[in-house]
């Protein structure tokens, strides 16, 4: 929840929108491809002083768990205090905030340059990010809130402005998508699909399902609309600071219906129904 030593103007992140715009100044009159990656929200959650205090620990929401969460909870999160664990939401409230502010330095520097009406701009993470849902604070998890990522598109000629689609996609999905809506040949072989069918129409069928791994926790998911199913081997205690403290689990089944549960709260692996 305290700020890094830094004023706005002298932050890693303020440094990288700037040269983003430095970029698109100078390459105004021909096609290019530019990708900006920001360090905000990510764990350590550094912001500049200017931000500190916009977010009061104590108003700050936390997550939701069920007693089969205490088995899978990495020591590193056991002992925070309900006080503790709000500080870290507020503080990835701020990050938030920052990021949405150099996010908006490079869309400030496509107007100025007179670029608005044909650049498409995509905003995406590589994964999202746990609150204290399920008792956790990373993203090395195939719940919903760490595999869901942020994917925002700005595509004047292609999507209507206000559009949301509830299509299953994946991130494999964007390099067929920039090729097609630039006109190149596609790039083979690639795992994708573009997403431009989507972009004109929300509601074209994309995808039936899609799969996810985790190679550290041997974790491997396959979601559809209506359901979720993990599976993991269980060899080894989870990985990189994050283990548990208890011994390898095994074999392990998930299952969750995500309609009535959206929190996955209750794995149904072991119901014969």
């Amino acid at each position: 929840v305290r700020p890094e030593p830094l004023r706005d103007e002298d932050t890693l992140d303020t440094w990288l929108a700037r040269r983003a715009g430095e970029f698109i100044r100078e390459n105004r009159e021909s096609p290019f491809l530019l990708f900006v990656g920001f360090h905000a929200p990510h764990a350590p959650m550094a912001f500049p002083v200017e931000f500190a205090g916009k977010y009061r620990p104590e108003q700050m929401p936390l997550g939701r768990s069920s007693a089969d969460d205490e088995r899978w909870t990495p020591k590193i999160f056991r002992n925070f205090s309900p006080e503790q664990k709000r500080e870290v939401v507020a503080g990835y409230y701020t990050c938030v905030e920052y990021l949405d502010k150099n996010a908006g330095l490079v869309l400030d520097s496509l107007t100025a340059n007179g670029l608005d009406d044909d650049t498409l701009v995509v905003y995406v993470s590589d994964h999202g990010y746990l609150l204290d849902d399920h008792r956790r604070f990373e993203k090395h998890t195939m719940w919903e809130p760490a595999v869901q990522t942020p994917l925002l598109v700005r595509a004047p000629s292609l999507a209507k402005p206000g559009t949301v689609s509830t299509e299953l996609v994946e991130l494999v999905d964007l390099v067929p998508t920039f090729t097609e809506a630039t006109g190149q040949p596609p790039i083979t072989p690639n795992q994708g699909k573009s997403l431009l069918p989507v972009l004109k129409n929300p509601k074209a069928n994309h995808r039936d399902a899609i799969f996810s791994e985790y190679l550290i926790d041997r974790l491997a998911m396959l979601r559809t609309d209506d359901y979720k199913y993990v599976f993991t081997t269980g060899e080894h205690d989870l990985g990189i600071g994050y283990e548990t403290g208890n011994a390898p689990f095994g074999i392990t089944h998930r299952l969750y219906d995500l309609r009535r549960d959206p929190d996955e709260l209750r794995n149904l692996a072991d119901d014969p129904r």
